[in-house]
């Protein structure tokens, strides 16, 4: 296999367990045959993963119009501000967001053939699951792939200093979901033996 190994723009998000963690992939993935290709996003896909935001605040502040109207007194004051932020977005500039988003979909085939690799193996969280009164945690790992519109399986496999979960997930090219499972079945079955 031909593997890239990819940051993501949330990188700086990182807990430090996920970023140690990821930083011994290379030498497990070249120690159990794959090539590992160290793969950096062009710009683009940075200013994609910015545009995942606002167009989620967007889109949802037209969907809840109503309940903003007629019930904000039951929303979240998070899903308040969500929302305030996505009705003051102007039409320019959802279609500007909508444009790049576009050219990232576009540019991935190449970026993937120009580095030579099948998929990508990114952090699937910032770290270790928060405890469950916290909430889900938060998806800035998988934003640009679900804007990319890539099939994308979680894996386990690696884990904290104090012996917690921490998750990656493999991404591969938009239709190719069979090799985004083969893949993640193999690398599950080499982190679970490593």
């Amino acid at each position: 296999a031909r593997v890239g190994l990819c940051r993501s723009p949330a990188w700086s998000e990182a807990e430090t367990a996920m970023m140690a963690a990821f930083e011994m992939l290379p030498e497990v993935l070249s120690a159990a045959g794959a090539t590992v290709v160290e793969l950096e996003l062009p710009p683009l896909f940075r200013a994609a993963h910015e545009a995942h935001g606002r167009l989620m605040a967007f889109e949802a502040a037209q969907a809840l119009a109503f309940e903003q109207e007629f019930h904000a007194e039951l929303l979240s004051p998070r899903l308040r501000a969500f929302l305030e932020e996505g009705r003051h977005q102007s039409w320019e500039a959802q279609a500007a967001d909508r444009r790049c988003a576009a050219d990232a979909r576009a540019a991935l085939p190449d970026l993937l053939q120009e580095a030579g690799v099948e998929v990508l193996v990114a952090p699937g969280a910032a770290g270790v699951a928060p405890m469950r009164w916290d909430g889900t945690g938060t998806p800035v790992f998988n934003q640009l792939w679900t804007l990319l519109g890539t099939p994308c399986v979680a894996v386990p496999g690696l884990e904290d200093p104090m012996e917690l979960p921490l998750g990656l997930q493999v991404i591969t090219l938009p239709g190719e979901d069979a090799r985004a499972i083969e893949a993640a079945a193999w690398l599950e079955a080499l982190l679970t033996r490593t």
